[in-house]
């Protein structure tokens, strides 16, 4: 059995590398753009509850480049993301990357 000290510095850690995912999140400049742009709806608990969203959209390339579709970085090849807030949530869409525009809103649905 682990001895008591040794459980909170396990906890510690934990937190420590939370923190410094969160910054690394929170200090892209397209989540940093999104959150400026939607600082009147989101507060800090969303963020907190909703950084897995922020680092899946974090990871993915929002603008398509050419790349072939067999080279696709994003998790939906040939797709790019698009953070939203619903309903007190921090969501996003997948969006053809070939068709997207401001007037396309056939999009698919991931958080």
């Amino acid at each position: 059995m682990k001895q008591f000290k040794s459980i909170i510095n396990t906890s510690q850690d934990f937190e420590k590398r939370i923190e410094k995912i969160k910054k690394e999140v929170i200090n892209d400049p397209d989540v940093k753009q999104f959150l400026e742009a939607h600082r009147a709806e989101l507060t800090n608990a969303m963020i907190d509850e909703d950084l897995n969203v922020l680092q899946e959209y974090k990871d993915q390339q929002k603008h398509y480049d050419g790349h072939k579709f067999a080279d696709c970085p994003n998790f939906v090849k040939g797709h790019v993301p698009e953070l939203y807030v619903d309903n007190n949530r921090i969501k996003y869409a997948i969006y053809n990357a070939h068709v997207k525009s401001s007037t396309t809103k056939n999009a698919l649905k991931l958080s």
